[in-house]
């Protein structure tokens, strides 16, 4: 009994740093964290091999496993429309002062138009 709450412990404790990082983690990535909760070699020896601890967690703990695998998609920001005239540019090069800037005409235009 004792050795199956370890088990269910060290997995729970793992898995929940594989959540902080967002994704199931290699042996070396596992092993490259400075602040794991259960150290590599301790892992090893409660489950023989790093792919076994991989398969408890998916067959154990299901729903973290699926949070592991599917991260959430990022949500779009929205866009703000805004209500400046199109060909107006508002420069601000000191607080307190505004300045309006015309587009320049193109030459080519005068040209075709005249």
């Amino acid at each position: 009994m004792r050795k199956d709450r370890l088990r269910k412990v060290t997995l729970e404790q793992i898995a929940m740093r594989m959540l902080e990082e967002g994704k199931p983690l290699t042996a070396h990535e596992y092993k490259s964290l400075g602040s794991a909760p259960i150290r590599y070699s301790t892992a090893i020896r409660i489950f023989g091999r790093w792919e076994r601890v991989l398969s408890y967690i998916e067959s154990s703990l299901p729903k973290v496993w699926e949070e592991l695998t599917n991260p959430p998609k990022p949500v779009e920001p929205k866009v703000e429309v805004t209500t400046k005239p199109a060909m107006a540019k508002v420069i601000k090069p000191k607080p307190g002062v505004r300045k309006v800037v015309q587009p320049k005409v193109s030459v080519k235009k005068e040209i075709e138009d005249e």
